[in-house]
């Protein structure tokens, strides 16, 4: 075929059309496929997945929320559940193995709703990490939800860019049905949380800029129930005092010189007491030795006086 026959057909008002078709429908398989690739490849999802146990004929549900941030890496996180407290009753809000280990504002329950807020220092990236696990205990003969109803989630770019959350609202579920007992009877738990090292930080952005210690550890027996804290001068927490709170904790001694004890305690009643040493010098230890310098120098100074005296009227 001649190179002119060949323009002639090209020509022909079929042929054109049809070449045009062809050419729309590749472009349009094209746009269709960027579309999907840039969503699966940036926005982040979250997901449930739930066990039940049973212990001395109670049953617990538990339901942990998973973070997957695709390929971005998460620095903060905030959101809130709901919860329906109708059939159930919560036990407790773990976040032990987080992957958010500071808490600005840690999981709690407020009327049906569970609000926190928490960091990731340095970054999380991966498909499964756990922000947090609620268990309560169920009634079987009604269902029982949570739902992740919003959520905030930013990225680890030091600008604080929101990452985009895919599938919202998350949602698991509770349907009545008998279990199996496996819960494991937390009164054979002797052994204590484990070993944590708290820190003192103090930002002019959070906290009304005062000073606030921020502690986490876990006990992968019975679970951790519980954390208290004590100020003190003294090197030894006494029996009573102590205050029931959460991380992070504003210290109430602000100029840093008291000794701090942070204590865990485990739901079986096992405890891990850690201690920070005061920031600045106690000067009690040197009003002390210039208490002692001045009664050194008095009793000198009787004892020079008596034995002059002694010598004038002997």
């Amino acid at each position: 075929m001649s190179k002119v026959e060949m323009q002639a057909e090209l020509s022909l008002p079929g042929d054109r059309v049809n070449y045009m078709k062809r050419k729309l429908f590749c472009l349009f398989l094209f746009s269709i496929f960027c579309l999907l690739f840039s969503r699966f490849a940036y926005a982040a999802s979250f997901f449930f997945e739930t066990k039940t146990t049973g212990v001395a004929r109670s049953e617990f549900f538990t339901a942990s929320l998973f973070l997957n941030t695709g390929d971005k890496e998460a620095n903060a996180i905030s959101g809130s559940l709901q919860v329906s407290l109708e059939s159930c009753a919560i036990q407790s809000i773990a976040r032990d193995d987080s992957v958010f280990t500071v808490w600005i504002e840690p999981p709690a329950l407020r009327d049906n709703q569970i609000t926190f807020s928490g960091i990731a220092p340095g970054g999380y990236s991966g498909g499964k990490g756990l922000v947090l696990a609620v268990t309560c205990a169920i009634n079987q003969q009604k269902q029982w939800s949570v739902e992740l109803a919003s959520v905030r989630l930013l990225a680890n770019d030091g600008l604080g860019t929101e990452i985009s959350v895919d599938g919202m609202p998350v949602r698991a579920e509770f349907v009545p049905e008998i279990f199996p007992s496996s819960q494991p009877d937390i009164t054979r738990d002797m052994v204590p949380p484990e070993l944590f090292k708290p820190f003192v930080t103090q930002s002019p952005d959070a906290w009304e800029g005062k000073w606030v210690i921020i502690f986490e550890t876990k006990d992968k027996d019975s679970g951790i129930n519980h954390y208290e804290v004590f100020e003190s001068r003294d090197r030894s927490p006494a029996a009573y005092g102590w205050n029931i709170t959460e991380s992070p904790y504003i210290l109430s001694d602000q100029g840093r010189s008291s000794f701090i004890f942070i204590k865990a305690v485990d739901n079986a009643g096992n405890e891990r007491i850690v201690v920070i040493n005061p920031a600045q010098k106690d000067f009690s230890l040197i009003q002390m030795v210039i208490h002692s310098i001045i009664i050194i120098t008095l009793v000198a100074g009787i004892v020079w006086y008596y034995v002059r005296y002694r010598k004038k009227t002997a």
